[in-house]
């Protein structure tokens, strides 16, 4: 899989010594095209030039090789950029939150990432969305990295075709390898993409199908699903509510309780329930209900009656009456789950 950044003006020029911060060249237009061309031959000049391209808090640069470079290029607009990173040494980086929603393979050995939840081991070639609204570490491997960066607010416009809700973060499921057809269909989107989200002569209207196609086929090949956050917890006052909302949705394929909620929430239990029924209209047991049959109609949509069974994704969710959970799945989404896992 390919999608080294091609040549254009100035392109050439990235592999020149001694480059520092770069000079971005940006255009006049309102969605500016942008060329960012920047390599050194300096260890720390590379960390320094990684913290600021990949927004991580900590960079490290490990097994050096001697003579040792860093290069780096990155090409798009505001919603959609092609980036390349080479690095003869093993970068490892500790970001606390991606400003971008970040597409990512490694051209020449095994990369890693590792959330609260457990390490995930990246082979050659195969492309992952990296952790978009938690902590991780990432260590690529000495070599290339291909990145395709969205703007969080692009994609999750983008996304709204998909839920039918409000604007809403995105949280995609990085801890699966995808299938060859997946990868296949994302290799072709962005070799299909590239000329037109490198050229900064496309034409307005073109460059935006294109980047329309790289979101949609991200929102496609990479299972996600919304992370609705009530507008009710949006103000400041209910920052910890709203905590506890994300600590739901981000741990609700873990054993957890209303008081695990609280803890990680800063909160007294009793707290978080009031605070539910007095902003949400329910409890916290009903909301991480609800949030469970979610992911259950996201697994269903995403397989058919020969890869998957209703009976095995609703106990995977923690549904083992079927009964009780087939009469909530319809009450919710209008249709038998059966229906959906046939759609």
């Amino acid at each position: 899989m390919s999608t080294t950044l091609p040549s254009g003006p100035g392109a050439d020029d990235i592999a020149r010594e001694g480059s520092l911060d770069p000079a971005p060249v940006v255009s006049a237009e309102e969605n500016p095209y942008t060329r960012i061309e920047v390599s050194s031959r300096r260890v720390d000049e590379a960390v320094r030039l990684s913290e600021r391209y990949y927004g991580g808090s900590r960079f490290r640069i490990t097994s050096p090789r001697a003579p040792f470079s860093f290069r780096y290029a990155s090409l798009g607009d505001a919603d959609v950029s092609l980036r390349l990173s080479v690095v003869t040494g093993r970068l490892t980086g500790d970001i606390s939150r991606l400003d971008d929603y970040v597409a990512t393979w490694f051209r020449d050995g095994t990369g890693r990432i590792t959330t609260k939840r457990a390490p995930f081991e990246v082979e050659p070639g195969q492309p992952v969305v990296l952790p978009s609204s938690s902590a991780f570490t990432l260590e690529a491997p000495a070599g290339r990295q291909s990145l395709v960066h969205l703007a969080r607010p692009f994609l999750e416009r983008v996304a709204t075709e998909r839920h039918g809700g409000t604007l809403q973060p995105i949280a995609f499921r990085h801890d699966a390898p995808l299938a060859p057809t997946a990868v296949a269909s994302w290799r072709q989107t962005i070799t299909a993409a590239t000329p037109v989200v490198t050229d900064p002569d496309a034409a307005p209207l073109i460059r935006m199908e294109a980047n329309l196609a790289v979101a949609r086929s991200l929102l496609t090949v990479f299972p996600w699903q919304a992370e609705y956050v009530p507008e009710a917890l949006l103000v400041p006052r209910l920052a910890r509510a709203r905590a506890a909302v994300e600590f739901l949705q981000e741990n609700a394929h873990l054993p957890i309780t209303p008081a695990d909620a609280a803890a990680a929430a800063g909160m007294h239990t009793r707290s978080l329930q009031n605070a539910f029924q007095r902003h949400l209209g329910t409890s916290p047991t009903e909301y991480l209900r609800c949030i469970r049959l979610d992911r259950v109609r996201r697994d269903l949509l995403e397989h058919t009656p020969k890869t998957a069974s209703v009976t095995d994704v609703a106990r995977a969710w923690g549904f083992g009456h079927l009964g009780r959970f087939a009469s909530a799945y319809q009450e919710r989404f209008g249709e038998k789950p059966n229906e959906t896992l046939r759609r």
